[in-house]
């Protein structure tokens, strides 16, 4: 198979040459959890480097969570079903078992449980069908689920880390999964793409042309989540009241601040134009900026 380097090719755009890529298109497929400790040593040893500090981790699974995970793998097999679990001090569980022949699941009895240091702690058992293996079969599965990174949790650090950490733009304006990650960040997606496999999961790339096609598409995308943004910053300046106004205006100020820098980086970086939005960003923080003089020359007097 021919490999064809990215970087070296050209493209003609509006007449102009342009040279090399302007960055990449990726999405990913995550096959399978993977152990917390020995993901988050890898990201030390593979992403730190290339970053230069330290990468978001992973979130640990908290002991809630653990709980609820291990009771749905433990008793969702077989003719025992959880109909509801709620969380107090102690997880209390309604047990059902299912009647042959049907769908329906008779409940049985009810079966209450903690965890303290780590360990099952049984407050209320009155089922035949909570057997000592059942008991113990749980408490393997929440130490085993205690020490994992489930796929949701590995979903959540890949935005991350694509969104926060290299300014990705998602292409996908519902439904999220696909970026473009500009030329700059490259050197940490590779090496985000050398390490996922490891863990049984894959990152794919598609080196973005300077085109036409690629411009609109990436400033479309940006347009969106922008426009989002200021609408929810305009909604929040509007709902503020006098206790959360000091705090209210300085987040969202730097908010449109950060915003405008990432509208002209993509500008700069694509060649095309996000007049409208900027224009909207600028509008919206003039009217912060007066709304703040407003509320101080209220407090004066």
């Amino acid at each position: 198979m021919n490999h064809i380097d990215a970087e070296s090719l050209s493209v003609v755009t509006d007449g102009k040459m342009q040279e090399g890529t302007c960055g990449a298109i990726c999405w990913w497929s995550l096959r399978e959890g993977a152990d917390h400790e020995k993901l988050c040593k890898r990201i030390e040893e593979v992403l730190d480097v290339v970053y230069g500090k330290q990468m978001p981790r992973p979130r640990p699974v908290s002991k809630r969570a653990a709980m609820h995970r291990s009771l749905v793998g433990v008793l969702s097999s077989g003719t025992l079903r959880v109909l509801n679990a709620s969380q107090m001090r102690s997880i209390v569980v309604h047990v059902g078992k299912q009647v042959e022949g049907s769908n329906l699941i008779q409940p049985e009895s009810i079966w209450q449980l903690r965890i303290d240091k780590d360990q099952v702690v049984e407050d209320l058992r009155n089922s035949e069908y909570i057997t000592a293996a059942i008991v113990q079969d749980f408490q393997n599965t929440y130490n085993s689920v205690l020490k994992a990174v489930d796929v949701s949790d590995l979903s959540s650090w890949m935005v991350e880390c694509i969104d926060t950490v290299m300014g990705g733009v998602s292409l996908r304006k519902s439904t999220g999964g696909t970026y473009f990650v500009s030329k700059e960040n490259m050197p940490l997606l590779r090496a985000l793409k050398q390490l996922l496999p490891e863990f049984g999961s894959q990152l794919f790339m598609v080196p973005a042309l300077p085109s036409a096609d690629a411009t609109e598409a990436v400033l479309d995308a940006l347009n969106h989540e922008i426009n989002q943004s200021a609408e929810a910053i305009g909604e929040e300046i509007a709902a503020m009241t006098p206790d959360t106004q000091q705090r209210v205006f300085t987040s969202r100020l730097a908010k449109i601040e950060e915003l405008t820098a990432r509208a002209k980086k993509f500008e700069g970086l694509m060649g095309g134009s996000l007049d409208v939005i900027r224009d909207k960003l600028s509008t919206l923080q003039m009217a912060c900026t007066m709304k703040q003089l407003e509320a101080s020359g209220g407090e004066a007097a």
